[in-house]
């Protein structure tokens, strides 16, 4: 399971690894910073998860925050 995020309008994606278990059914999607949007987007993943690669505080902070509705 991956998520992804671009920092800027014209910047590539970039990818955040999740390794999950499925319980329930939460909220991930792609953050934009430019425009500050966050777009959901629905997967079924576990209650924690464990985030690769060098990533951006703020959208693991948007992540987890989003996670927990």
């Amino acid at each position: 399971m991956i998520g992804l995020y671009k920092n800027h309008t014209k910047s590539d994606y970039k990818f955040i690894k999740l390794k999950k278990q499925i319980y329930t059914i939460k909220k991930l999607g792609i953050y934009n910073s430019k425009i500050k949007i966050f777009y959901i987007i629905y997967y079924m993943i576990s209650k924690y998860i464990k985030l690769g690669n060098k990533i951006n505080k703020n959208i693991i902070h948007l992540i987890l925050k989003d996670l927990n509705f």
